[in-house]
């Protein structure tokens, strides 16, 4: 009996797997509150690069408007829980603690310490936060 590598179709949010760019938007949303489990670097980065997108979008459409600010806002807050969730999950991937999120707070370095953390590679196989990519291999 041969195992397939779990698809971002087939594995629940927390097993890292290699998404496309749509599926890791989903992903970050439907494990908005999950910080149990691992997040590939793929699924981390793409979810990042699009909701960076987005609200690049509605901050300029909003600024042509002269709105007040208050779409930004609500997006902001709409994309934060699921940030903060797929990025403990992305830490988790790499072998961190999710407290190390809060690193960013230090001033000067926290932001590019989180950075250097967050672009490790996966563990491949199984650590303390749960299955890793590779874990179907060995069975």
């Amino acid at each position: 009996m041969t195992l397939r590598e779990p698809t971002a179709a087939t594995a629940p949010v927390g097993v890292p797997v290699k998404t496309g760019p749509i599926a890791a938007l989903a992903r970050g949303f439907a494990g908005a509150f999950q910080t149990e489990g691992r997040a590939s670097r793929r699924e981390y980065w793409w979810f990042v690069v699009l909701t960076s997108v987005v609200i690049t979008a509605v901050v300029l459409v909003e600024l042509q408007l002269g709105g007040a600010g208050w779409v930004t806002a609500l997006v902001v807050l709409v994309v934060l829980a699921p940030s903060i969730s797929v990025c403990v999950r992305r830490l988790h991937d790499a072998g961190y603690s999710g407290w190390w999120y809060w690193i960013q707070l230090l001033p000067f370095v926290g932001g590019f310490w989180l950075f250097i953390l967050l672009i490790q590679p996966s563990q491949r196989l199984r650590n303390r936060f749960g299955a890793g990519p590779e874990d179907h291999k060995l069975l």
